[in-house]
C-alpha cells in the first residue's frame, strides 16, 4: 500500500534545533480556507505564515505563486 512507505524529498540541516519547531502542534489541515482563495493557495499562506513556504514547490512541483 503507498501510504505505507514515506519518502525524504527535502532534507535540512541545522545545528540550532529550535530553528525546525514552526508548528505548535498537530491540526488538520485538509479543510483550510482563507477567504476565497483555492485549498492549494490557503495552504501556501498557511505554510507561509509558519515559515516553511520554501517546501511547497519540493512537494507539488509547482511555486503556487
Amino acid at each position: 500500500m503507498n501510504w505505507q512507505k514515506i519518502t525524504c524529498k527535502l532534507e535540512e540541516h541545522s545545528n540550532d534545533a529550535e530553528e525546525f519547531k514552526k508548528f505548535q502542534g498537530f491540526e488538520d489541515v485538509t479543510t483550510i480556507k482563507d477567504g476565497q482563495q483555492s485549498d492549494m493557495k490557503a495552504f501556501l499562506n498557511y505554510l507561509d505564515r509558519h515559515g516553511s513556504s520554501h517546501v511547497f514547490k519540493e512537494y507539488f512541483g509547482f511555486d503556487g505563486k
